[in-house]
């Protein structure tokens, strides 16, 4: 089944794609420790959350993100570090697309 997702640029602009999969993950980028008299390990901490996003579906056009844009998703901004279009002989346009932010860190990308 696929479903039409929209996803926006700061301007508010976006772009219509049948959406396939849309993966979320989150990982510790950073992580603080303290070690005991004797040596072991007695506190662990996090420090930094980074949240990545991947998407692929299908689209018309070329008017999609591309690397150093922003994008949003929910309610958060998130950087674009990679996009890939594939377009086969017969077939719809296929776009895969990468985009990460970290803790609540404020997102710029490149000028256009």
């Amino acid at each position: 089944m696929r479903v039409l997702g929209l996803i926006t640029g700061l301007d508010g602009s976006g772009f219509d794609m049948a959406m396939q999969n849309i993966r979320v993950r989150s990982t510790l980028t950073g992580t603080a420790s303290v070690r005991g008299k004797d040596g072991k390990l007695a506190k662990l901490a996090a420090v930094s959350r980074r949240t990545e996003l991947e998407f692929d579906g299908f689209v018309e056009g070329d008017g999609v993100p591309k690397a150093g844009d922003v994008l949003t998703y929910g309610e958060e901004d998130y950087l674009v570090v990679s996009a890939v279009l594939t377009a086969e002989k017969g077939r719809f346009q296929r776009y895969s697309v990468r985009a990460e932010r970290s803790d609540e860190a404020e997102v710029n990308g490149l000028e256009a």
